[in-house]
This record gives C-alpha cells, sequence and structure tokens, in this order.
C-alpha cells in the first residue's frame, strides 16, 4: 500500500530535487530505516519519515482548495466543493467509553467520487434534517483525507470543519459514478466473513479464530493528536502535540483452515492487554500470554503483504471477543427453533 498515496520512487525523486543525494544513498538510507524500524513501516514509510528528517515538504506545494481526484491520504485543512451522489443511514457506534453517530455520504465532482464522513453531531443533524440530499452541492472546509476500506481514500470532517451549501453547477461524470458504485461507495461498508486460507491481499475481511501466538509487545512514540509515528521528539503536522507511547502487539490466529500474524496497533491492541499492567505500568507478559493463549476473536482488518517475509498479514481495524458459551447457546436455540 502506497503512504499517502505516494509511491516510493515518487517520494525519492521528492528527496532528490531538494537534496544532493543521488537515489543510491537515499535507497541506502532507507534500508536503514527499514532495519532500524523493523516491520513497524513500510518502504514508502521510511522514505517518508528521511524526507521529514531532511526538512523536505512532501505536500509543501499541494493547494487545500482541491478537486476529488487530487485528494492524497494524509492531507488536512482541505476545502472542496462537491456534488451528493448517495446518502447512507446514520450509524451509531459504542466503543471503548465512548459512544456517538456517524454519518457517511458519496461526494462527486468532475473529476472523481469519494466517501465523506461526518463526525460532528452538527453536521450529522444536516442528514437527520433530510437538508443535505442527493444531488446537493456541498462546501467543505477544513477537511481531512484518510485511507478508508478497500485502499481507498475518504474525506472527514468533525467539529472544525464546516459544512455550507452551494450554488456552484457540478456535473458528476456518469464514469467517475460507475467506478464509485463499483468500489463501494454506493452501500454502507460490509465486512465479509472468511476463512483464513481464503484472505486476499489488500482486501478489508473479517476472520474468526483462536490465538494461538503472541509476540512481546512493543511500544513506538506517537503524536497525542492524529496517533502518527513521530521521529526526533515532534510530529510533522502538529509540532505543539504531546508525544505518548503508543502499543503494538503481533500475534497469530489460527482456525483452523490457515493461521495468519495479525497486527494490533494502539486501541486494538490495548483492549487486548487491559488489565495486564504492573504497578509501574508495565504490561506483564507472562499473564498477558497466560490469559489469551487460545481465546476465541472475532478481527476485522486489511491484508497486507509484509516486505521482509513476503507472508500476508492482517492489521486489525477491530477486535472482538468471542463468547464461546453465548454462540453455543444461540447455536442451540436455532436447531430448537427449526
Amino acid at each position: 500500500m502506497k503512504m499517502f498515496n505516494l509511491s516510493y520512487n515518487e517520494v525519492v525523486g521528492k528527496i532528490q530535487d531538494s537534496t544532493n543525494l543521488t537515489q543510491d544513498e537515499i535507497n541506502q538510507r532507507v534500508e536503514e530505516k527499514l532495519k532500524k524500524l523493523a516491520d513497524l513501516v513500510s518502504k514508502e514509510g521510511a522514505a517518508h519519515i528521511l524526507a521529514n528528517e531532511l526538512n523536505v515538504k512532501i505536500f509543501e506545494n499541494i493547494p487545500k482548495d482541491l478537486k476529488i481526484e487530487k485528494l492524497i491520504p494524509g492531507m488536512s485543512a482541505v476545502n472542496i466543493i462537491g456534488k451528493v451522489a448517495n446518502v447512507f443511514d446514520i450509524r451509531e457506534y459504542n466503543k471503548d467509553g465512548r459512544s456517538g453517530k456517524i454519518g457517511s455520504l458519496t461526494l462527486g465532482d468532475e473529476t472523481g467520487v469519494t466517501r465523506l464522513v461526518l463526525w460532528d453531531t452538527n453536521h450529522i443533524s444536516l442528514i437527520e434534517k433530510s437538508e443535505i440530499a442527493k444531488d446537493k452541492v456541498l462546501d467543505i472546509k477544513n477537511a481531512y483525507v484518510k485511507q478508508g476500506y478497500n485502499n481507498l481514500k475518504e474525506l472527514h470532517i468533525g467539529n472544525k470543519g464546516s459544512i455550507e451549501f452551494s450554488n456552484q453547477e457540478i456535473t458528476i461524470d456518469p464514469k467517475h459514478l460507475a467506478e464509485g458504485l463499483e468500489n463501494g461507495f454506493s452501500i454502507q461498508n460490509t465486512i465479509e466473513l472468511k476463512k483464513i486460507n481464503e484472505v486476499k491481499e489488500q482486501e478489508v475481511a473479517k476472520i474468526n479464530g483462536n490465538l494461538v501466538y503472541m509476540f512481546e509487545p512493543r511500544y513506538y512514540d506517537a503524536c497525542s493528536e492524529c496517533n502518527k509515528k513521530v521521529e526526533n521528539g515532534s510530529c510533522l503536522q502538529h509540532s505543539n502535540a504531546s508525544v505518548k507511547k503508543t502499543p503494538v502487539l503481533n500475534f497469530y490466529l489460527d482456525d483452523g483452515s490457515a493461521n495468519i500474524k495479525v497486527v494490533a496497533f494502539r486501541d486494538q491492541a490495548n483492549s487486548l492487554m487491559n488489565g495486564h499492567a504492573n504497578d509501574s505500568g508495565e504490561i506483564n507478559y507472562e499473564k498477558l500470554k497466560e490469559d489469551i493463549l487460545g481465546n476465541q476473536y472475532s478481527i476485522n482488518g486489511r491484508v497486507v503483504r509484509n516486505s521482509f517475509s513476503n507472508d500476508i498479514e492482517m492489521i486489525a481495524n477491530n477486535i472482538d471477543t468471542i463468547d464461546t458459551n453465548k454462540e453455543l447457546k444461540n447455536t442451540v436455540e436455532n436447531i430448537e427453533a427449526n
């Protein structure tokens, strides 16, 4: 997967344009970063870190008033005008003690379509009151771009952003709309439950299985604002934000058809390690293994290929414990009902 939707060669080219380093020298430094960071970062990610250290501004000359085709994951403070193609049902969530609503819709212009995700209650109320509807044109300010499901870019807007209605004429190219429908922008994202031996690289899937092996947790420094990994003690986008220790937990899940390595970051890692810290805040690894090895979990996430081992692995988006007693009870009830 391309970090920020830029290829490795594109990042190398930007470093070459801004420094006196040759391509071979850049490649060598990137390899050194990869060895130092083990499997925590991709080759593209290591190139971005090098660019940051060399003060090469990857996005410096990119305007913030953009068309959809120019959106790149990692951008912030984006302004865009687009036409609503689809409006989805509002969903409620309750996770890690936090609850709220999420609104989403398909936004398009003459250059493409994308999913727009609304997090602020004032923006969501515009959907609830049917003010945001199909064919309305929206003037979006101060949004940010993320990599979404199926490796597609998504536009997100929180309470720092704004949505206004515009009289500007926007025509969505039918070709782009058809591509959006094919890619799943027309429906709520659904994740198919698969056997481990059925999952494929770059898809988002759900798997169930037993946790059969785990590695000792590792930690990296992350920005308290955006949760991105930081180098040299500060975040590229949030220089005044504090730095926090963020966990990475690697383990293997087995469902009988095969096994797969799962990588859990931040909240997902913390949810598995909850209650296993000692008095000094360090995780009691042996107790953690004792308590969770053999447990059944339901995990959804993106399937990627590890550039070092060349094996596919899953980056967890969500991890739930499977209550085997409840599952057995439901199975019995279904049998009796039939």
